[in-house]
């Protein structure tokens, strides 16, 4: 999605495709990657027995947060280094909930 600002390797080559430039087909894509890794997390867990409204619930939640975010006003010019720490701590908020949603069940089985 990012222009092309993204090193692989410390001093390696900067890529990215761009998609940024274009709002609409990036939400779109960004979204239907959610939607195919959602996709295969269900069937992850239905193949092993399990529930999959949990998954389902989190996938909601972070297509939600993805639609908020793309309808959100974006500041002129570069963020101030407090966005960076907003946008860690969201992250930090979403990865615990996604391990509370597998780890809730890891206790049930044992």
């Amino acid at each position: 999605m990012h222009r092309p600002d993204l090193e692989l390797w410390f001093g390696g080559d900067k890529v990215g495709l761009g998609w940024w430039n274009y709002p609409v087909p990036e939400q779109a894509l960004e979204i239907g990657l959610l939607a195919l890794g959602g996709g295969a997390w269900i069937a992850s867990r239905k193949q092993i027995g399990r529930a999959a409204w949990p998954a389902l619930v989190f996938i909601a939640f972070l297509v939600a947060l993805q639609i908020v975010a793309m309808l959100q006003p974006q500041p002129a010019g570069p963020l101030p280094p407090q966005a960076g720490v907003t946008v860690l701590a969201v992250y930090l908020v979403v990865a615990a909930l996604a391990g509370l949603t597998d780890l809730r069940h890891k206790r049930a089985a044992a």
